[in-house]
């Protein structure tokens, strides 16, 4: 069974105590798009017996799995299940008047979704169960909200049925996070971010990650048993940066000589209790075509940075700040 939800469509998250167990949802967001498809895979061999056109295969399903990706504004609150469920660990600590919520790379996946597809005005909804997130996307994009895309493994749908009315937070336009946000007054550089301390601005921020996830199963179910993590993850940020001439310049030389440093950049809502802090560790450009010889600051350059754990730290962290004391507030 495969979707792309319509116009007025949502999706409903509840953390599974079972894999493959549904719970209620009690967290729902607004997504732009999202795809879920079932397949199976068969096991055909021929056998003697003649029929019209030849001989007849039989065909036995030996396999079911559910993979999709959802598209959705990266939001101060209402993101929080999403972003545990892609990185993996989270800590929250109070501050004053509002709250920090920490992800950080860790144990994937850390617990199971029921995702529950509302499909626009239709009434009608479709339920994931046993859900994993295999990797994704976090991209900002100049005068656009920031988005999220995740890809995810699921154990089994449950078909069609009637859908709830979902309870969503305060309207999107107030809590999701905007291009614009990633202003430094400070400095005075808009959509700024930071490289071994040094400035640049940005006109694009793409943060990727491979899970390097699989499904475990045995014999005797059609379905995988659970979602298991294969070796290391990959996490890589991609940045189109306007090519400024020398600045430019250090940062192709800090690729050819392998340079490993830090890279953060944040954003500040319009609300006192907004923010969102991304810090990039242990951070090398892999990959950077030579930046042409004249200065045009119309040209963008898109080097791209590898990013490492050490012995203390993750290799990315990211830090919301809001009101509420729990990550998976809606």
């Amino acid at each position: 069974m495969a979707s792309t939800l319509p116009f007025k469509t949502a999706i409903g998250l509840g953390v599974e105590s079972t894999r493959g167990t549904a719970v209620a949802r009690t967290n729902f967001l607004e997504v732009q798009s999202a795809e879920f498809t079932e397949t199976a895979t068969y096991e055909r061999f021929p056998v003697q017996q003649a029929v019209w056109g030849g001989s007849r295969q039989v065909s036995y399903i030996t396999r079911k799995q559910v993979t999709g990706t959802i598209v959705c504004p990266l939001q101060y609150t209402g993101s929080g299940l999403l972003l545990k469920a892609l990185l993996g660990t989270v800590a929250t600590t109070p501050g004053s008047g509002n709250f920090t919520h920490t992800y950080t790379l860790g144990t994937i996946p850390p617990e199971f979704l029921t995702i529950e597809k509302i499909i626009g005005t239709s009434g009608r909804r479709e339920l994931i169960t046993g859900v994993a997130v295999s990797g994704g996307r976090i991209r900002f994009r100049r005068a656009q909200v920031a988005m999220m895309e995740l890809d995810i493994m699921g154990f089994k749908s449950d078909g069609y049925a009637s859908a709830p009315t979902p309870s969503f937070g305060a309207a999107v336009s107030t809590r999701a996070v905007f291009a614009r946000h990633l202003d430094n007054s400070a400095s005075g550089i808009p959509f700024e971010f930071a490289w071994d301390g040094d400035q640049y601005t940005a006109q694009e921020v793409t943060i990727s990650f491979d899970n390097n996830v699989s499904d475990v199963g045995d014999m005797g179910s059609f379905y995988a048993t659970t979602v298991d993590q294969g070796g290391e993850r990959l996490v890589t940020v991609q940045v189109g940066t306007r090519h400024v001439g020398s600045a430019t310049e250090t940062l192709y030389t800090d690729h050819l000589s392998q340079r490993s440093a830090a890279l953060t950049f944040s954003a500040t809502g319009d609300s006192s209790n907004q923010a969102v802090t991304f810090t990039c560790r242990n951070a090398e450009i892999s990959n950077m075509p030579a930046p042409p010889l004249s200065g045009d600051s119309r040209v963008i350059v898109r080097p791209t940075w590898t990013l490492h754990d050490d012995a203390s730290n993750a290799a990315i962290s990211i830090a919301v700040v809001n009101a509420s004391s729990s990550h998976s507030a809606n």
